[in-house]
Order: C-alpha cells, then structure tokens, then sequence
C-alpha cells in the first residue's frame, strides 16, 4: 500500500505501545514533512478493517479535503461530515467538520466512535472539541499535530496522557525531507511599549507599530534584495497591513494578492490556484496560512508579524520547508524579531506534556541568558549560528566591524557576545572611524526612533553625538528602519540611564 519510513515505523511502534499499556489518550508529535498524511492513512485502514469506528475531526474544511485525497489515495473508503454532505452510517471512518458535527448532534444521533483522531489537536482543548468527544468517545483518542503545546506554550496533559515525538525538524532537514533555512533578519521593530495580551502582542497596539510606512516600505526592499523573486507568503499583523504590504508589493510591479479569514471560499480557491501557477509571486495573509497549507513551492517567508508564540513561529516557517522539485532551500525574511526572540527552527523540540512548563528554545534561551546572538554576517546579511564562517558568502566576522557593544565572537557557537555578557574577556578592538554612510544610516535610524516614541527631534541628535561625539552635520534627517544592531545600542544606553539615576537617587537618602 505504501512505505513508511523507518522514524514513521517506529512512532507506529510507540503509538500501539502506549495504547497496549493501558493509555487511552496519545497525542503525536508529527512535524512538517514528516509524512503525517501517510501515517493517518496507515492507522486509520488498519482500524478500519478491524471493523473499528473511526471519527476523525477537523476545524478547516481544506484540511479535510486534504485527508479525504488522502483516503481516495490509499482507497480507504469514508464518509465526510460537512455542510452540504449526508451522514453515511454504513461507513467505517468518517472525516468530519468540527463546527458541522457540533451543531448536528443537537438534533442527529451518530454512532460512537471506537477511535476519535483529532488533526492540529492543540486545538483538541477547545469547548467545541470537547464537546464532541466526551459525546461519542468508546475507547480511544488519537490527536496529531506539529506543535504540540497551546498558544502561550503550555503543554496539553489536562487532555492527553502520552506524547510521541516521530521525529524533528533538524533530523528531517539532515534527512532531506525538508528544506534547510536561510535566515535573513534585516529589520527588528521596535515592540517595547505593545502590551501582551493572552500571551501575545496586543493586536490593535502592533498594529499601529507594524502599520508605519518606512516598516512596509523596507519589507518590499528586503525581499527585493534578499527574497531572490521567489515563490513567497507573508504574514502580517492584521488584515489591515497584509492589504497595506500587498498593495505596496503591486505598486513596484511585483504581483501579490492578499486573502483573509472573510474572503470568499471560490474567490480564495482561484487566489491559490494562481499563486500554484506562478502568475502571483507573493500571497499575504493575515493568520490564514499558518494551518493547513501544503504548497511545496513556497520557498520563501516573510515573517511580517512579531508573535511571542512559539507555536505561531513554527507555523508559519513551516510553510516554507516542504521540499519539492529543484528546491534546495528556503528563505526566511524576519522584519517582526522572532528569530531573535525564538531561534533557528531546527533548535526546537524536546516537547512535554507538563502544563507548568512554557516551551521555548532551549538553546536561544540560553544564548540570551549569556547576552549572546547568532552571527549577522555584515557583508550578506545572513544570520547563523553554529560556525565562524558565513554559510552564505565565506565572510569571517571580526568584532571591529561590529557596534561597541559586541564583545567578542565566540568561533565555536558561531555567536556574538555582547558586553555583561558571561564569558572571557578580550582585548577592546581599536574603535575604527565610521564613513558618512554609516553615520548617515544611525541617524536616521535615531530620527526613525525618536518619531515612534514621539520625542523632539534634538533627541535624536545628541543621541548621535553620544556614540559618535560631534553633531550631526551633512547629514539627511529621513527616518530609516531600524536595525537590531541600533535597537541594541539604543537599548544599552537607556539601561546605562536608567542605573545612573538609580545610583543618583540612592545617594542622595
């Protein structure tokens, strides 16, 4: 029928193990490209014919068209539970539409379900989803997903008992089932007066930050420069700035459409099909595409949207990793901060459970708990981690070309250290003299700055004269983006102030 990888074999193994053992609600960690289609299948046609009921549940209608190609694929017979279709009681597995099968039990009697299989099951701790299997649940729940956690990154063990990992990101990268990652973070937003709500950035406050023109302006740019004219899906902070990105992608001649959670299901269908074809290059959205996606030549990502979702993160990078024919990599542009705030995807994993315990990178936290970053390589643009050298270009970084608050690199992580940090102490580089250009991009930067806080525009300039201890003469007051070797800047010295007038305050008790 089909052959199932060696990793896919043993997670089989693990699954029928725990529900041996006398567990009864297993949620499987299956991540992108790791072949969960195939997996389905197998389960749910060996359950099948064992004569068992099977229910599985959906909350998109194209995930469900998803899994019934699926069946059809593998000739597994199946009914389908969704508006506009008839319940079939004759057959064995049944896909169905969350919200149809919610609202038909109310007047519609459906035979209990031996097995429930829950798809993208950090959903499964919705009202809707319980509900629904306390209702027909007879013996077992199978969830599959591939960020096991909720939004905030707790773990899901008020629902499930076990946990199987099939594999990980880095193992499927090392294995070619996915797309390595090129990661590209030209611009860093600056968030810290946006409030966090329910565990994320307030929407109408990032919003207002993400929706600037210079941001938008130097989102076009960056792909212009970095995104090589490829297939592309950017994600937005609200269906606002996706219509306001896509419209500023079609002013500069780049084809790009925008769908959102209201646009109408043929209209969206035909926007997709265009975008398979070619004819649109870039798709903005707002939230849409995190789920449910499966356009392998997506291969590059525009993360337009700051999240302090891990799950978010992995989503939406997500889409960019599926491999396909002549497809050697894909490219992340990070114009919202999350690769500095979550890490290199292929970091992540080592899930749990425990709903004590938030997850993150372990790696990226530890990287900030020493006040290091990956290697901005300053001649590509590239950020890495792991090695010396540029993946990209071959460029060695040297710490004199950096800002003065780098303290060295540590040429075994492949990370800058900057000071505070914890770790050796260098000789101080010899401070090399900044040309015009460079004086004119941290001007600009500052101006950039001082207009989002709303201070005067003489903020600005001693703020300049501060780092580079003359006036800002011959130079252009135009706002620029801000980039994250500024914001660190800026940052330092507003902890630097901030100590002074609390060693101030103290001396004068």
């Amino acid at each position: 029928m089909y052959e199932l990888r060696p990793y896919q074999q043993g997670a089989l193994n693990k699954i029928k193990r725990a529900f041996s053992e006398g567990k009864r609600k297993v949620m499987v960690c299956s991540p992108t490209g790791s072949g969960k289609g195939v997996m389905l299948s197998h389960i749910i046609n060996s359950a099948s014919a064992k004569g068992s009921k099977v229910l599985f549940l959906v909350h998109r209608r194209e995930i469900l068209n998803q899994v019934s190609d699926y069946m059809d694929h593998y000739n597994i017979p199946h009914g389908i539970i969704m508006a506009g279709d008839v319940y079939d009681p004759r057959h064995n597995v049944n896909l169905a539409s969350i919200q149809t099968i919610v609202r038909r039990m109310e007047h519609k009697v459906f035979d209990p379900a031996d097995i429930i299989v829950v798809d993208e099951c950090h959903h499964a701790v919705a009202a809707t989803y319980l509900k629904v299997i306390e209702a027909f649940q007879k013996k077992l729940l199978l969830g599959f997903t591939a960020t096991p956690c909720r939004k905030t990154g707790m773990g899901l063990g008020t629902l499930f008992d076990e946990l199987v990992e099939v594999t990980t990101i880095a193992e499927l990268v090392r294995e070619g089932f996915l797309a390595p990652v090129r990661y590209y973070a030209p611009f860093s937003p600056d968030l810290d007066g946006v409030k966090i709500t329910a565990g994320d950035y307030n929407e109408k406050q990032l919003n207002m930050v993400m929706m600037q023109g210079q941001i938008t302006k130097g989102i076009i740019e960056n792909w212009q420069r970095y995104g090589e004219d490829r297939q592309t899906i950017c994600f937005t902070a609200t269906v606002a700035h996706s219509v306001a990105v896509c419209e500023m992608f079609q002013s500069v001649g780049i084809t790009a459409e925008h769908i959102d959670g209201k646009t109408d299901i043929e209209e969206r269908k035909a926007v997709i099909a265009r975008y398979k074809r070619g004819e649109v290059r870039v798709l903005c959205n707002c939230a849409v595409f995190t789920e449910g996606v499966d356009i392998p030549a997506i291969s590059c990502v525009i993360m337009a949207r700051p999240t302090k979702s891990i799950v978010m993160y992995l989503q939406c990078v997500g889409r960019g990793m599926r491999i396909a024919e002549g497809k050697k990599d894909m490219i992340l542009l990070d114009h919202a901060g999350v690769y500095w705030e979550h890490g290199p995807v292929e970091e992540i994993g080592g899930w749990t459970l425990s709903e004590k315990v938030k997850m993150v990178n372990k790696k990226n936290e530890a990287r900030k708990e020493k006040n290091s970053k990956p290697i901005n390589c300053l001649k590509c643009g590239r950020v890495y981690t792991g090695q010396l050298k540029c993946p990209s270009c071959g460029t060695v970084p040297e710490v004199k070309r950096y800002g003065q608050d780098v303290e060295y690199i540590d040429g075994v992580l492949g990370e800058i250290v900057y000071k505070n940090g914890i770790g050796k102490k260098t000789k101080k580089p010899e401070k090399k003299a900044a040309t015009h250009e460079e004086k004119q991009s941290f001007y600009s930067q500052l101006v950039q700055y001082a207009n989002n806080k709303g201070y005067s525009p003489g903020w600005a300039a001693h703020k300049y004269r501060e780092k580079f201890d003359v006036w800002p003469k011959n130079l252009s007051g135009d706002p620029a983006p801000i980039t994250i070797n500024v914001s660190n800047w800026i940052k330092s010295i507003n902890i630097k102030a901030a100590k002074s007038r609390e060693k101030a305050s103290h001396a004068t008790l």
